[in-house]
């Protein structure tokens, strides 16, 4: 049996070579000195290939030569376990897929002489579609099994897609560095230059509220925009209340020894107050004195904080200083006002009632920014005097008056004027209106009240039973088309106006035209407007309302030197009343 595996005939593939025919013994001898290797596959006549170390028939050679490299310490590292697959087994296996394996099986081999090699040199075989499991832990071989020009188109392909992929990434590289260290940048630099605009364009005119939305989005494009910081922190402050995010933006105004630090510390200043922190509020308002001390909003807030502080007297010396900076000032006025009237409430002293009401007469008529809120100081002075009939009469002018004057008003974000907010006067309105007789003016000027305060529900039910009670009364019917309108019902609301215009036919009201003058405007029914604005001027030539309405309404009908004039008369009234300051842009 020995001799006869030795004459077995045996092919082998080295390199891409192959290499015999060889008999077993003359393989076991190319092993030993080492011509060919036990990776190399073998095969004999009709058979297949497989590598030397998982044929039974090398097995004592393959062990006898990881033996040796053992012990001659070389790098080749052969220790494979060898499973002894009988070669029967194999052929029974393959005998059933020949045509699927042609390729490697081999022919009929005539061997006429034992010593000599017969070497098939560049014979490129298919690879078997089935390979042993236990081939996948094959060391790796660096010769390569292909011809030069395979290798060279190879290499080509490889060199132009590597500079495809390169070509890719640079491109990669590039466009995202665009989009993120250039394009975004300009996109959001562009973007907050235009909100800036916006901004300052909505602070202009008073509208604050959407100045604060457009300094919120140039803030989040570039928070290091130091432009921006005064506008921004104030707004905070005053409009939504967010005292510390507020503060912390103007601190940078004073951190970075920008310009109007004096507006910074009172706007500092008034987030302490706010925060109900007088004393720390009173050391801005103090540094902000100490760099011009006659700063107006920075006195008016230092009374302010004394009269928090029920400090009266301090207080109203406060309010003196204001009003001898500023002496048609309305704020400083109506707190004077009221500081009065709450001193008379310790001492009951007669002559405090009569210093608080000199305060509040200048505007009694005119109806410009606070004229509606000092006809309530008014009345509830003339009430706590017992002089109810002269409360009625101010409750009377109160009804016929623009409820939206003060907010159509550019106000100062400087001035802290929360004590003259209708919340802070909704207890004077309740204690007026409990001291006088229930009339239909009365429950109107009460529904004006929880309108102010938000409180439409019961605006309206006040304002229906004062229709009900006379509803031939211009100035109330004029109010609940108001309401009317504020609840979308626009038939009604216009057909409630209609009725207070039918009612004032001598003319006794200004506010039914007034508001009619509006409404023409808004549908551009010019003559309409004109002739409407007109009958409120014949009542009242300084109304603001109605001179502010005709200049715009003759600007509209290209009536530009009309427009001029009336525009002018009513700058004089007041130049921080917003439609004017809107109509000053257009006409611009």
């Amino acid at each position: 049996m020995g001799s006869q595996r030795n004459d077995e005939i045996w092919l082998i593939r080295s390199n891409g070579h192959i290499l015999g025919p060889f008999t077993q013994k003359k393989v076991e001898e190319l092993l030993r000195e080492r011509e060919i290797m036990v990776l190399d596959e073998a095969c004999r006549p009709f058979k297949i290939w497989r590598p030397i170390n998982e044929l039974a028939q090398f097995a004592k050679i393959v062990e006898e030569v990881r033996i040796q490299s053992l012990d001659s310490s070389t790098d080749t590292d052969t220790s494979t376990t060898t499973n002894a697959i009988d070669d029967s087994m194999t052929l029974s296996v393959t005998e059933n897929i020949d045509q699927d394996f042609n390729s490697d099986l081999t022919e009929e081999i005539n061997v006429q002489n034992n010593n000599q090699e017969i070497v098939y040199n560049d014979i490129v075989e298919e690879k078997s579609a089935k390979t042993n499991s236990s081939k996948a832990n094959k060391a790796p071989r660096f010769a390569s099994e292909y011809s030069s020009e395979v290798q060279g188109e190879g290499k080509r392909t490889s060199f132009i897609m590597w500079g495809a992929v390169a070509i890719l990434l640079v491109s990669f590289i590039g466009f995202y560095s665009y989009k993120t260290f250039l394009k975004s940048p300009i996109v959001k630099s562009q973007a907050g230059k235009a909100a800036i605009e916006k901004g300052l364009a909505a602070f202009d005119v008073g509208d604050y509220e959407q100045a604060l939305t457009y300094f919120k989005k140039a803030y989040e494009s570039n928070p290091e925009n130091k432009d921006i910081y005064i506008y921004y922190g104030a707004l905070l402050i005053q409009v939504e209340r967010q005292t510390f995010a507020g503060r912390s933006i103007l601190q940078k105004v004073i951190t970075n020894n920008l310009e109007h630090q004096k507006l910074a510390h009172t706007g500092i200043g008034l987030s302490y107050l706010i925060e109900n922190d007088t004393r720390k509020a009173r050391e801005e308002f103090n540094k902000a004195l100490s760099m011009d001390s006659s700063y107006l909003p920075a006195v008016i807030n230092l009374g302010v904080s004394k009269f928090q502080e029920n400090n009266i007297d301090a207080a109203i010396a406060d309010f003196k200083r204001a009003l001898s900076i500023e002496s048609n000032n309305p704020i400083a006025s109506l707190l004077l006002a009221r500081s009065y009237a709450k001193k008379w409430s310790d001492d009951k002293t007669p002559e405090l009632l009569e210093s608080a009401l000199q305060h509040v007469d200048y505007s009694s008529d005119s109806q410009i920014n606070y004229s509606l809120e000092a006809q309530v100081v008014e009345a509830y002075i003339h009430s706590l005097g017992y002089k109810f009939s002269k409360a009625t009469e101010s409750i009377k002018k109160a009804i016929d008056m623009d409820l939206d004057m003060t907010e159509d008003h550019r106000q100062n974000i400087f001035i802290d004027q929360r004590f003259l907010s209708w919340s802070s006067l909704e207890f004077w309105c309740q204690a007026i209106v409990s001291q006088v007789d229930d009339t239909e003016e009365v429950k109107t000027f009460e529904s004006i009240c929880h309108y102010k305060n938000s409180q439409l529900n019961k605006a309206k039910a006040l304002a229906e039973n004062a229709v009900n009670q006379n509803p031939t009364h211009p100035a109330i019917l004029s109010y609940y088309s108001k309401i009317l309108k504020e609840l979308k019902m626009n038939l009604d609301a216009s057909t409630t106006l209609s009725a207070a215009l039918r009612q004032n036919s001598e003319r006794q009201y200004i506010i039914p035209h007034i508001m009619q003058g509006r409404f023409c405007l808004e549908s551009k029914d010019y003559d309409c407007a004109v002739e409407q604005f007109q009958k409120a001027l014949d009542i009242n030539a300084n109304n603001l309302g109605a001179l502010a309405g005709m200049a715009e309404v003759l600007f509209y009908k290209n009536e530009k030197v009309s427009a001029k004039e009336y525009y002018n008369k009513a700058n004089k009234i007041s130049s921080q009343y917003k439609p004017l300051l809107k109509l000053k842009k257009k006409m611009n």
